[in-house]
């Protein structure tokens, strides 16, 4: 019995002089961690934070001990304590770095251009992307950017947009998401329409104007967009936005998120469906996309899985209005609305009326998965491999066309009315990759990717009016596309002293292409090419003091011709080369930041747009010898009132010439504008956060006169236009919800009439725009 209590009191006296460790872990955003496991070398205590962050260790020996905190997609850390008999130590605020955001943006910054960079480049962040994402596409998200000039062929900015940079249009704008290309193998162009609501699932976006830096894909001839879609979310999250506006456009997007499932698993998702009427005459848009990606996040390492898509209809819009009809309207003060697309006619040439199914109907969808990995301190990994499958057609009502065509051969006839639709099938499937090290004064990125497309062109022949010998869905031709493209770079960032720094980027990429079969109009495809290219690009940096950074580069990019350059060319294309010079300068000058760039970019044999269309709406191009675009960017952004007013104007003044251009006749037009260029493009925003829960913006757009196509022809001369949006936002409190907003944004509030596109097949052809119309939302998170 003595024992018994000799050795409970012992115990309870080991207790009382016991040693404790307390404290509280964060994050670097200074947010208490939940969950955070708290070892020691001895495996003999161990603790994991509570709710509010905090812990407490009881050790029964005083002593030396190292505590190891670890986290999911937190950098691990030691303390070093050492332990008096009986005492009571806190540490304090315990700070954790996040490496999950590094660890999913692997992907993508490997192809980014760094802070400080020597190249010029334009950041879009999340808030921005949400402030201007009323269901419009990128393009529109975008329009505020430097050098950027918009077009939508339904005049609204839903269906089939596109977007301009420096006058270079969509082929030659490099698109990435996640590090993955984008752009069709086949015609170099990105089909945003293809993937609408994207915005929705996007969290930035960069824009690199002129070469910018290697990259998957084709590469830049003229600017880079390179996505990063949303990283999972720790937190569970349910999130809604709906809209209605002009056209009877209606939009209603639903995003969910587990948040972190057992410490290391996430899942998310996100439906959209968008419909519009258009501006244009029947120019309406059925529009569905989603998004999912789901991962599990390690210690140091993520393996995420990302699942895109959407499915478009559209009613064809994409021939325009002839100018005498366009000006007849406006003189008659009516809206320029006529469509050609779907007009049926009779034997003696009476319109009778319009085909319902005259629409472009196409689903595409991407897989990407990707492989993170922090290898150390200095050192990141990422592996990504991808798939996009896409498969659609063009149907579309032919009046008294050629029978022969189609394989009508046993009736009488030799021209008849048919349905017809004009397909595409394609893969396009690789993997592409990065080694990012970084230790003291280097940053070296070695990368690269090898990808394969393969697309499948037929028609087939849906009805005709004479069928012969023919049965519905008859195919009447058939060709094939093939396309392996391989490049491997390294990038090399080196801080020769803290105001220094040198940029080298060194690319080789290897193209394989070719056609083979025949078109829609029973011409013979047989074509093949085989390229090697070198794109070096160097460039140097120097920040003089917190005021002033300076930068120089210069950048040689190489890139092969298109599909449809082969086949609408009669002698064969050649490859591009371009010459691409940078210097700027930025300032921070208070609550003042402003960038100022030089740019000249020297061509030979650039594939320049002629203007022209072919019967599918793609626009054709032919070689140059040689053409330049020059000018000047500046951008700036100003806050006032306490930071409550911010200003972000930014203006462009180029100048962009053929040198001796040889038109389709062989006439020598000698200098003349590249067509497409505006020499001035001006934007600014204006916002005011000044009154709780209350936001207004106004945004200007000025774009200056342009040519539609090479001549200098002032009569294929496209009048300037300045456009003011209006955008209001209000929170609401509500319950418990995390946001409740109401938007409403007013486009063209000035009713201004305006072309932002056209085209010349024997006459001028617009795209009109829609005058004042608006979009009102509604956006809910839980």
């Amino acid at each position: 019995m003595r024992s018994i209590l000799f050795s409970a009191a012992l115990l309870i006296t080991g207790w009382c002089a016991a040693q404790t460790v307390t404290g509280t872990v964060v994050n670097n955003s200074g947010e208490t961690l939940e969950g955070v496991n708290i070892s020691t070398s001895s495996g003999r205590s161990g603790a994991v934070s509570t709710s509010t962050g905090s812990f407490t260790l009881n050790f029964t020996q005083p002593g030396k001990y190292v505590l190891r905190f670890s986290y999911v997609s937190h950098e691990s850390r030691t303390e070093n304590i050492t332990l008096s008999e009986g005492e009571n130590l806190d540490l304090g605020r315990i700070v954790l770095t996040e490496i999950q955001q590094e660890l999913e943006q692997v992907n993508v910054t490997a192809t980014r251009v760094k802070a400080n960079g020597p190249l010029v480049y334009q950041n879009v962040d999340e808030e921005t992307i949400e402030d201007n994402n009323t269901g419009q596409d990128i393009p529109y998200i975008l329009n505020q950017a430097t050098s950027v000039v918009t077009t939508s062929d339904a005049g609204a900015g839903v269906g089939y947009t596109g977007m301009r940079i420096r006058g270079s249009d969509q082929t030659r704008i490099n698109v990435t998401i996640n590090g993955i290309p984008v752009n069709d193998a086949e015609s170099h162009g990105v089909f945003w329409v293809n993937t609408p609501d994207l915005a929705s699932s996007t969290s930035s976006i960069q824009i690199q104007r002129g070469v910018g830096t290697s990259t998957n894909g084709s590469g830049s001839f003229g600017a880079n967009i390179n996505l990063q879609t949303d990283e999972l979310s720790r937190t569970p999250y349910a999130k809604a936005h709906l809209g209605y506006g002009s056209f009877d456009t209606e939009r209603a997007t639903l995003e969910v998120g587990s948040g972190l499932l057992n410490g290391h698993w996430a899942f998310q998702g996100r439906l959209s469906q968008i419909r519009s009427e258009g501006y244009i005459d029947r120019a309406r848009s059925n529009l569905r996309s989603y998004f999912m990606s789901g991962g599990y996040l390690g210690d140091n390492f993520s393996i995420k899985a990302v699942v895109f898509g959407g499915n478009e209809e559209t009613y064809q819009a994409w021939y325009g209005l002839d100018s005498a009809t366009y000006f007849a309207a406006v003189d008659k003060n009516e809206e320029p609305t006529y469509n050609y697309a779907g007009e049926v006619y009779d034997d003696n040439s009476n319109l009778t009326g319009y085909y319902d199914d005259q629409v472009d109907h196409y689903t595409q969808n991407h897989y990407q998965l990707h492989y993170n990995q922090v290898l150390s301190k200095s050192t990141s990994l990422n592996l990504s491999a991808h798939y996009t499958k896409g498969s659609g057609y063009y149907e579309e009502y032919q009046n008294s066309d050629s029978l022969a065509t189609y394989g009508i051969t046993s009736t009488p006839q030799v021209y008849g009315d048919v349905v017809r639709r004009l397909w595409l099938d394609n893969d396009f499937y690789g993997i592409v990759g990065n080694i990012d090290y970084k230790k003291n004064k280097l940053n070296l990125i070695v990368g690269g990717g090898a990808n394969y497309y393969d697309g499948i062109h037929f028609g087939e022949l849906v009805w005709a009016r004479y069928a012969g010998n023919t049965q519905p869905y008859d195919r009447f031709y058939l060709s094939y596309g093939d396309k392996a493209d391989a490049n491997v770079y390294t990038k090399l960032y080196y801080d020769f002293t803290s105001k220094l720094q040198a940029f080298v980027d060194l690319q080789y990429r290897l193209v394989n292409l070719s056609g083979k079969g025949d078109d829609e109009n029973n011409r013979q495809i047989d074509f093949s090419g085989e390229f090697h290219f070198f794109n070096p690009k160097a460039g140097i940096s120097y920040t003089f003091n917190n005021t002033v950074m300076a930068y120089a580069s210069y950048a040689i990019a190489n890139r092969e011709p298109n599909r449809q350059d082969f086949i609408e060319n009669e002698e064969t294309p050649k490859a591009e080369k371009l010459n691409d010079l940078e210097a700027g300068a930025r300032f921070k000058l208070g609550r003042l930041n402003l960038n100022v760039n030089y740019f000249l970019m020297q061509y030979r044999d650039q594939l320049v747009l002629t203007g022209q269309l072919n019967n599918v709406g793609y626009p054709i191009r032919r070689n140059v010898g040689e053409s330049f675009r020059t000018g000047v960017e500046i951008e700036a952004q100003a806050s006032f009132l306490n930071n409550t007013l911010v200003w972000m104007p930014n203006l462009t003044l180029s100048t962009h010439q053929n040198r001796d251009y040889i038109g389709d006749d062989l006439t020598n037009y000698g200098n003349t504008p590249i067509a497409y260029s505006p020499n001035l493009i001006g934007g600014s925003v204006l916002k005011y956060t000044g009154v709780k829960n209350f936001e207004i913006a106004l945004q200007n757009k000025y774009v200056g006169e342009q040519y539609l196509d090479n001549t200098g022809n002032e009569r294929y001369l496209l009048p300037s236009y300045f456009l003011t949006d209006l955008r209001l936002a209000y929170k609401l409190r509500i319950l418990n919800m995390e946001r409740c907003q109401l938007q409403l944004s007013v486009y063209n509030l000035t009713n201004e009439r305006y072309i932002s596109n056209g085209y010349v097949y024997g006459t001028p052809y617009y795209y009109a725009q829609a005058g004042i119309n608006y979009m009102a939302g509604l956006r809910i998170e839980l």
